[in-house]
């Protein structure tokens, strides 16, 4: 073999990398056609199915009232590890990812550039307002996209973003590009002259394994896809019940409570008893009085057409799973108490509210933050000076057990301040209140010899305590 065909070999193997084959449908500056169901599914599941509106709303206001802070970032590991804890975080996690932030974030408020555009994107929506709507967008048509305006002078892609519009997903559309930038641009189809750089839009998406169909992939997966076939059923149940009670009403078997054997009753007085309260029941207003308590039995449904009623109540379990929600917390599950309630509420942040949070911020800190230039690392450190974070403690059902938190922070040698820190308390100024202690007094580990407890190995107070 020569030396110029193993260099033909060599170019020849580069047209394999992934992304060529992933971009080879469609040449650049080609339109992607959005999936024909999108707007269906908008309309029939998050406009026209009362169930699917309930959960989302749920879920969006959730997200949307969050706090949402300004940090810098004091430790670039520590910060580096509680965002890596943060993706897949559990109850049991939650706490040591909350020290971790603690110790790499420091809140900070001087940032006014950057929290102006958060706290008003643009002058028709609150950051709560578009928040909701950006969830919303992300579920129901698999992405959520917000389009920037820059105060850059000659370039419109360059400079900070200095207000940001949410974009109706349902019409957004996608223009490919290139390999090394598979989207050159967007457009809505409301406005299809206007393009919209890739520059200034941040796009927040679900995943889709749709890659059989040109780049379709790329505009994401709405929630509501594989539930096609649930919100069909629970359009036709809920049409079916209404011509049930149209055609058949309501019945009911009234009866005098208490009485055992029918013949206590001749038919006379039963027939009297019904004219009676047929009567009352067809007058306007008034009360309906009776000598002797009565109960009541429902008849006049067929076993088909209780099973259609009854099978509302699993479809609504059904969406629910589909967001990661209890039923219980919609208020359609039957397993609910008033003492293990708050625990369905903390599941449902865990598992359907906090991923939400985790890729809003990290998007935004990959894409507005950085167009303001004093939020940049000075050169000899990596990654940014200040990021944006959301305040998961900020949920009532989120906060730490108090008596467990402080029982735990007891047997570990921390600090003051981070004691004081757990807890929600101000930092105490003493040069003191940094040092690592344990208990027994509360002593310093300086003081006691045994310094190389300060990193938080805290297994032979764990061993003692067996």
């Amino acid at each position: 073999m020569g030396l110029f065909d193993f260099l033909n070999k060599k170019a020849e193997s580069r047209k394999s990398i992934p992304r060529e084959m992933l971009l080879r449908f469609l040449p650049s500056g080609q339109v992607v056609w959005m999936p024909d169901n999108t707007e269906t599914l908008l309309k029939e599941g998050y406009l026209g199915n009362h169930a699917v509106f309930t959960i989302q709303d749920w879920k969006s206001q959730k997200i949307a009232s969050a706090p949402r802070n300004i940090y810098e970032v004091v430790d670039q590991k520590a910060y580096s590890r509680y965002r890596l804890m943060m993706k897949g975080a559990t109850e049991k996690s939650l706490f040591e990812a909350e020290r971790l932030k603690r110790k790499g974030l420091r809140e900070v408020t001087g940032q006014v550039d950057l929290q102006k555009t958060l706290d008003r994107p643009n002058n028709l929506m609150s950051w709560y307002e578009f928040v909701y709507g950006l969830s919303t967008f992300k579920d129901m048509v698999g992405s959520g996209y917000i389009g920037a305006t820059r105060d850059g002078v000659g370039d419109a892609t360059k400079g900070a973003i200095r207000e940001m519009e949410l974009l109706p997903s349902q019409h957004v559309v996608i223009t490919a590009g290139d390999r090394a930038n598979p989207i050159k641009s967007y457009h809505l189809k409301t406005n299809p002259e206007v393009k919209i750089a890739v520059e200034n839009v941040c796009q927040i998406r679900h995943f889709d394994p749709r890659y059989d169909v040109g780049m379709q992939w790329l505009y994401g997966l709405s929630r509501l896809y594989p539930a096609r076939d649930i919100i069909q059923e629970y359009k036709e149940s809920t049409a079916t019940k209404v011509n049930i009670f149209q055609d058949k009403g309501v019945r009911d078997i009234i009866f005098p409570k208490g009485v055992t054997d029918p013949g206590e009753i001749s038919v006379t007085e039963a027939q009297s008893a019904e004219d009676n309260m047929n009567r009352k029941l067809t007058e306007r207003g008034g009360i309906i009085t009776n000598s002797i308590e009565l109960g009541s039995i429902r008849v006049g449904f067929s076993p088909v057409e209780m099973g259609i009623l009854e099978s509302q109540a699993v479809t609504k379990e059904d969406f629910c799973a589909l967001y990661h929600i209890p039923a219980e917390v919609i208020g359609w599950g039957d397993k609910a108490t008033y003492s293990n309630m708050d625990q369905f509420v903390k599941q449902a942040l865990i598992n359907s509210v906090l991923p939400e949070l985790e890729q809003l911020k990290d998007r935004l800190n990959e894409w507005y933050v950085p167009s303001y230039e004093d939020t940049k690392q000075p050169l000899n450190n990596q990654g940014q000076k200040f990021v944006i974070d959301f305040d998961h403690e900020y949920f009532p059902e989120m906060q730490q057990d108090k008596k467990a938190l402080v029982d735990w922070l007891e047997r570990s040698p921390v600090s003051v301040n981070e004691f004081r820190a757990a807890i929600r308390y101000d930092e105490d100024p003493d040069e003191n209140a940094n040092k690592p202690m344990i208990r027994n007094g509360y002593k310093f580990l300086e003081d006691m010899g045994i310094e190389s407890l300060a990193s938080g190995d805290t297994s032979m107070f764990e061993d003692n305590d067996k």
